[in-house]
Protein backbone atom coordinates (compact mmCIF):
# COMPACT_ATOMS: atom_id res chain seq x y z
CA UNK A 1 0.00 0.00 0.00
CA UNK A 2 2.48 2.48 1.16
CA UNK A 3 4.13 3.66 -1.82
CA UNK A 4 2.57 1.84 -4.26
CA UNK A 5 -0.63 3.42 -4.17
CA UNK A 6 -0.93 5.88 -1.22
CA UNK A 7 2.61 8.34 0.34
CA UNK A 8 2.36 7.75 3.28
CA UNK A 9 4.58 10.76 4.12
CA UNK A 10 6.53 8.87 6.66
CA UNK A 11 9.62 9.87 7.95
CA UNK A 12 11.16 7.06 7.42
CA UNK A 13 15.13 8.32 8.10
CA UNK A 14 13.88 9.39 11.55
CA UNK A 15 11.92 5.97 11.64
CA UNK A 16 14.79 4.15 11.55
CA UNK A 17 16.89 6.22 13.74
CA UNK A 18 14.72 5.73 16.59
CA UNK A 19 15.64 2.11 16.01
CA UNK A 20 19.26 3.15 15.97
CA UNK A 21 18.99 1.21 12.23
CA UNK A 22 20.46 1.52 9.42
CA UNK A 23 17.89 2.97 6.25
CA UNK A 24 16.10 -0.41 4.66
CA UNK A 25 17.22 -2.63 7.45
CA UNK A 26 13.74 -4.44 8.44
CA UNK A 27 12.08 -3.00 10.88
CA UNK A 28 9.31 -6.03 11.49
CA UNK A 29 12.39 -7.95 11.72
CA UNK A 30 14.04 -6.02 14.17
CA UNK A 31 11.48 -6.11 16.20
CA UNK A 32 10.68 -9.85 15.65
CA UNK A 33 14.47 -10.19 17.39
CA UNK A 34 13.64 -8.49 20.35
CA UNK A 35 13.30 -10.72 23.52
CA UNK A 36 13.00 -7.83 25.92
CA UNK A 37 9.35 -7.25 26.82
CA UNK A 38 9.69 -3.45 27.40
CA UNK A 39 11.60 -3.13 24.73
CA UNK A 40 9.37 -4.81 22.06
CA UNK A 41 6.39 -3.19 23.38
CA UNK A 42 8.16 0.34 22.80
CA UNK A 43 9.16 -0.91 19.42
CA UNK A 44 5.22 -1.23 18.68
CA UNK A 45 4.16 1.78 20.11
CA UNK A 46 7.06 3.78 18.38
CA UNK A 47 6.16 1.86 15.00
CA UNK A 48 2.27 2.45 15.32
CA UNK A 49 2.69 6.40 16.02
CA UNK A 50 4.60 6.54 12.71
CA UNK A 51 2.37 4.40 11.06
CA UNK A 52 -0.66 6.31 12.05
CA UNK A 53 0.83 9.63 11.40
CA UNK A 54 1.38 8.92 7.88
CA UNK A 55 -1.79 7.42 7.81
CA UNK A 56 -3.14 11.20 8.79
CA UNK A 57 -1.02 12.52 6.26
CA UNK A 58 -1.07 10.20 3.39
CA UNK A 59 -1.91 11.13 0.01
CA UNK A 60 -2.75 9.07 -3.48
CA UNK A 61 -0.17 7.90 -5.51
CA UNK A 62 -0.37 10.05 -8.85
CA UNK A 63 -2.97 8.01 -11.06
CA UNK A 64 -3.53 4.90 -8.77
CA UNK A 65 -6.63 5.90 -7.42
CA UNK A 66 -7.78 5.65 -11.50
CA UNK A 67 -6.29 2.44 -11.97
CA UNK A 68 -8.27 0.97 -9.03
CA UNK A 69 -11.36 2.30 -10.10
CA UNK A 70 -10.53 0.80 -13.42
CA UNK A 71 -10.33 -2.83 -11.79
CA UNK A 72 -13.38 -1.86 -10.15
CA UNK A 73 -15.36 -1.16 -13.58
CA UNK A 74 -13.64 -4.11 -15.08
CA UNK A 75 -14.93 -6.00 -12.43
CA UNK A 76 -11.23 -7.44 -11.66
CA UNK A 77 -11.19 -8.69 -7.84
CA UNK A 78 -8.67 -6.46 -5.87
CA UNK A 79 -6.83 -7.45 -2.75
CA UNK A 80 -4.61 -5.63 -0.41
CA UNK A 81 -1.52 -7.44 1.51
CA UNK A 82 0.51 -4.63 3.61
CA UNK A 83 3.24 -4.98 6.26
CA UNK A 84 1.39 -1.78 7.90
CA UNK A 85 -0.71 -2.37 10.74
CA UNK A 86 -4.82 -3.06 10.47
CA UNK A 87 -5.43 -0.17 12.79
CA UNK A 88 -3.24 2.15 10.18
CA UNK A 89 -4.43 0.26 7.18
CA UNK A 90 -8.13 0.91 8.37
CA UNK A 91 -7.27 4.44 8.85
CA UNK A 92 -5.45 5.15 5.35
CA UNK A 93 -8.53 3.46 3.40
CA UNK A 94 -10.88 5.43 4.86
CA UNK A 95 -9.05 8.44 4.50
CA UNK A 96 -8.95 7.88 0.79
CA UNK A 97 -12.67 6.02 1.15
CA UNK A 98 -10.54 2.83 -0.83
CA UNK A 99 -12.04 -0.83 -0.88
CA UNK A 100 -10.85 -3.67 -1.83
CA UNK A 101 -12.12 -7.63 -2.24
CA UNK A 102 -10.04 -8.91 0.66
CA UNK A 103 -7.22 -6.96 3.14
CA UNK A 104 -4.21 -8.72 4.64
CA UNK A 105 -2.48 -6.80 7.35
CA UNK A 106 1.10 -7.94 9.36
CA UNK A 107 -2.07 -8.26 12.01
CA UNK A 108 -3.48 -11.12 9.97
CA UNK A 109 -0.83 -12.79 8.64
CA UNK A 110 3.05 -13.13 8.34
CA UNK A 111 4.44 -10.01 6.84
CA UNK A 112 6.24 -9.86 3.39
CA UNK A 113 8.29 -10.96 2.11
CA UNK A 114 6.70 -14.07 3.49
CA UNK A 115 4.49 -15.34 0.47
CA UNK A 116 1.77 -16.79 3.36
CA UNK A 117 -0.63 -13.07 2.94
CA UNK A 118 -0.11 -14.14 -1.34
CA UNK A 119 -1.12 -17.58 -0.96
CA UNK A 120 -4.41 -16.93 1.27
CA UNK A 121 -5.50 -14.45 -1.80
CA UNK A 122 -4.80 -17.13 -3.88
CA UNK A 123 -6.70 -20.13 -2.00
CA UNK A 124 -9.62 -17.92 -1.28
CA UNK A 125 -9.93 -16.75 -4.85
CA UNK A 126 -9.52 -20.18 -6.15
CA UNK A 127 -7.71 -18.94 -9.25
CA UNK A 128 -4.38 -20.23 -10.52
CA UNK A 129 -1.87 -18.53 -9.12
CA UNK A 130 -0.33 -17.27 -12.62
CA UNK A 131 -3.80 -15.54 -13.48
CA UNK A 132 -2.77 -12.80 -10.48
CA UNK A 133 -0.81 -10.08 -10.53
CA UNK A 134 0.89 -9.00 -7.51
CA UNK A 135 1.71 -4.75 -8.04
CA UNK A 136 4.33 -3.86 -4.85
CA UNK A 137 7.07 -1.25 -4.69
CA UNK A 138 10.04 -2.91 -2.88
CA UNK A 139 12.42 -5.79 -1.96
CA UNK A 140 9.74 -7.15 0.36
CA UNK A 141 6.93 -7.07 -2.37
CA UNK A 142 9.69 -8.65 -5.20
CA UNK A 143 11.12 -11.43 -2.96
CA UNK A 144 6.67 -12.29 -1.53
CA UNK A 145 5.79 -12.86 -5.08
CA UNK A 146 8.91 -14.82 -6.50
CA UNK A 147 8.18 -17.01 -3.02
CA UNK A 148 4.36 -17.61 -4.11
CA UNK A 149 5.38 -18.02 -7.72
CA UNK A 150 3.19 -15.02 -8.56
CA UNK A 151 3.43 -12.92 -10.96
CA UNK A 152 4.94 -9.25 -9.64
CA UNK A 153 4.87 -6.14 -11.13
CA UNK A 154 7.00 -3.66 -9.36
CA UNK A 155 5.91 0.46 -9.05
CA UNK A 156 9.32 1.80 -9.68
CA UNK A 157 8.90 5.73 -9.89
CA UNK A 158 12.06 6.83 -8.58
CA UNK A 159 15.77 4.91 -8.53
CA UNK A 160 15.86 1.79 -6.26
CA UNK A 161 18.45 -0.05 -4.23
CA UNK A 162 17.76 -3.49 -5.13
CA UNK A 163 17.81 -6.24 -7.16
CA UNK A 164 14.82 -5.70 -9.59
CA UNK A 165 15.37 -9.22 -11.51
CA UNK A 166 12.56 -11.39 -11.47
CA UNK A 167 9.98 -9.29 -11.65
CA UNK A 168 7.14 -9.98 -14.44
CA UNK A 169 6.94 -5.94 -15.10
CA UNK A 170 8.26 -2.83 -13.90
CA UNK A 171 6.02 0.13 -14.46
CA UNK A 172 6.81 4.34 -13.78
CA UNK A 173 3.08 5.32 -14.44
CA UNK A 174 -0.30 3.69 -13.49
CA UNK A 175 -1.19 4.02 -17.09
CA UNK A 176 1.91 1.41 -18.57
CA UNK A 177 0.25 -1.05 -15.47
CA UNK A 178 -3.41 -0.61 -17.12
CA UNK A 179 -2.34 -1.58 -20.59
CA UNK A 180 -0.21 -4.32 -19.10
CA UNK A 181 -3.17 -5.76 -17.33
CA UNK A 182 -5.66 -5.51 -20.51
CA UNK A 183 -3.25 -7.37 -22.58
CA UNK A 184 -2.30 -10.31 -20.12
CA UNK A 185 -4.05 -13.58 -18.39
CA UNK A 186 -3.85 -11.89 -15.19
Amino acid sequence: MDGTIIDSKINFKALYESFNLPAGHGLLEHIANLTDEDQISKAHEVLDHYEMQGALLSKPIDHALEFLNYLNEEKILTALFTRNSKKATEKTLEMHNLKFDICLTRDDVKAKPDPAGLLQIQKLWNFPIDQILFVGDYKYDLWAGLAAKMPTALYLNEAVDFDTSGSHFNFKHFSELKIFVRNSNC
